[in-house]
Parts: structure tokens; C-alpha cells; sequence
């Protein structure tokens, strides 16, 4: 691992043969920045207090490797603080294996505008209302004026990609079409 006295902090929550392969999985690759490193080490001890297994754990970022982080250059990878796209896509990473793990995020996006949000997407208009204090908020299709959401959490907001929303409390995740434009509102 590259963040000095990472591994020696993990030992004191893990055995040597869990912090070995947490080592193998932070290291592959030329391995994470220092800031990708600490939020995969926190997903390694958020997961520990909610009873999750290593292996599930690593099952749920090795399909985030998959999609994501292999493709990201090591200077930024894993970094939910990026301040281009990359840290936007590691923030939706890590919803998603908190997601998989049947956990909620403690440390919600604050990226995402708490305020009323326009979305434009491929053939569709949503009118994203003002969140609450838990991060939900509702979301009307003004296309056919139809409520679609309410207390949902958008967990991924980005021109490009499908906007994607999780109500707490239930499985999987709802996806509109691809974003083509974000208006503050």
C-alpha cells in the first residue's frame, strides 16, 4: 500500500490473511492514490461493523474495478475527491458497493445539488425537487407529469450517463437515459 501506516491500521481491525488481500486488491495495477486507498479502507471497516465477510466485500469492488477504476489512471484512482469526472464516478462507485453490501452510505455525495435540479435525458425531462436532510428527495417525469420518486437519493448525476436513484430501503437501483444536460434551479 502507498499510505504509510495504512496496512498497520487495518491490523489492528483485520487478521494478517484479511489485510494481505486487502493489500493484494489495493495494490493491483500500480495500485490506488492515497486518498483511493483510505476510501476503500473505509469500505473495508464500514462493512466489518455491518457483519460482512471479506470475501463479499471484495466480490462488491471487484466488480467497481471491473467497470471503473481499471480504466482510471493510478494518480486519481479511487479518489472520491477528484475534482473532474473521475472523483464524480468514484462517488458513484462507492454508493454502489455500499449498495451491494446492503449497506447505507455514511458519508452520502454532497457533489450532487441539494437544490432543485433540471435533468434533461434522451427523450425525457425530470424535475429533480430540493432533498431533505437525509439526502432524499422526489422526482416528477414533467415529460408526462408523473411522480416517479419520492424519498429516493440520486446517487449519480452526470451529463453522459444515466442518472441513477436508490430509494432507501429497497433493492437495486433506478436508472433514467442518458443525461444530456443539468439545470440549477
Amino acid at each position: 500500500m502507498k499510505t504509510q501506516g495504512l496496512q498497520e491500521a487495518l491490523g489492528e481491525y483485520f487478521t494478517q490473511e484479511e489485510v494481505r488481500q486487502m493489500a493484494v486488491f489495493l495494490e493491483r495495477d500500480g495500485g490506488f492514490c492515497p486518498r483511493g486507498e483510505f476510501a476503500v479502507a473505509e469500505i473495508f471497516g464500514i462493512a466489518k461493523e455491518h457483519g460482512r465477510h471479506l470475501p463479499e466485500v471484495l466480490s462488491a469492488l471487484e466488480a467497481e474495478w471491473e467497470s471503473n477504476w481499471r480504466h482510471q489512471p493510478v494518480v486519481t484512482r479511487g479518489d472520491p475527491n477528484s475534482i473532474d469526472g473521475i472523483g464524480v464516478q468514484n462517488l458513484a462507485s462507492v454508493e454502489r458497493i455500499y449498495r451491494a453490501l446492503n449497506i447505507l452510505n455514511p458519508n452520502p455525495s454532497k457533489q450532487i445539488p441539494s437544490g432543485c435540479i433540471n435533468v434533461k435525458t434522451v427523450g425525457a425531462m425530470y424535475l429533480v425537487l430540493q432533498a431533505n436532510e437525509k439526502g432524499e428527495r422526489s422526482i416528477i417525469d414533467t415529460s408526462n407529469n408523473i411522480q416517479l420518486f419520492s424519498n429516493c437519493i440520486v446517487v449519480l448525476l452526470t451529463i453522459g450517463r444515466p442518472m441513477e436513484v436508490v430509494v432507501p430501503g429497497c433493492e437495486g437501483v433506478g436508472q433514467t437515459n442518458v443525461v444530456e444536460s443539468i439545470t440549477i434551479i
